[in-house]
């Protein structure tokens, strides 16, 4: 099989994948099942199919490599994969360089959805006062705090002076 031939351009294997999965009316796990690779192997190949002409053309030109090509696909905005490209190009980066401008991005994506130290202090307080497994996250827009009870009359009493708290 094709898709399993080293020597098969990457992109045309990504192509050939999505194929498999179109025609054969499989999803993700079951193809790789059938060809004995991980369902990461078919997401790597799939997202290659997601980037811009132009870089599809260079992978296909081998003016970049897979791996090029691939960490490129971990950048959501065109125009900040459009100009990681053209850096590539420009300076020749290394895979692993490209690798390392691509996790810069992202983390700096990261911290704006990180929450904020105080609010992870104060969940602290409330863990260490109450006894109580306490844990705060952000999710697009929202702000999540969950607190986790033990099974039982303790848990149960604490879970109730809670409640007498917040509604009074």
């Amino acid at each position: 099989m094709q898709i399993k031939d080293k020597k098969t351009n990457p992109l045309k294997r990504a192509y050939l994948i999505e194929k498999s999965i179109k025609n054969n009316n499989l999803n993700k796990k079951e193809l790789a099942y059938l060809i004995n690779k991980s369902p990461s192997y078919i997401s790597n190949y799939l997202r290659l199919t997601q980037l811009p002409e132009v870089i599809k053309d260079a992978l296909l030109s081998e003016i970049i490599t897979e791996g090029h090509a691939r960490a490129l696909t971990f950048i959501s905005n065109r125009k900040e994969v459009l100009q990681v490209f053209e850096d590539i190009i420009r300076h020749g980066y290394s895979v692993r360089e490209t690798e390392k401008k691509v996790d810069k991005i992202r983390q700096d994506k990261r911290h704006y959805g990180k929450v904020d130290v105080e609010l992870k202090k104060k969940a602290g307080d409330v863990s260490q006062k109450w006894g109580l497994v306490v844990k705060i996250s952000r999710q697009r827009r929202q702000i999540g705090l969950k607190i986790y009870f033990p099974l039982g009359a303790v848990g149960l009493d604490k879970l109730k002076k809670i409640f007498r708290r917040l509604l009074s």
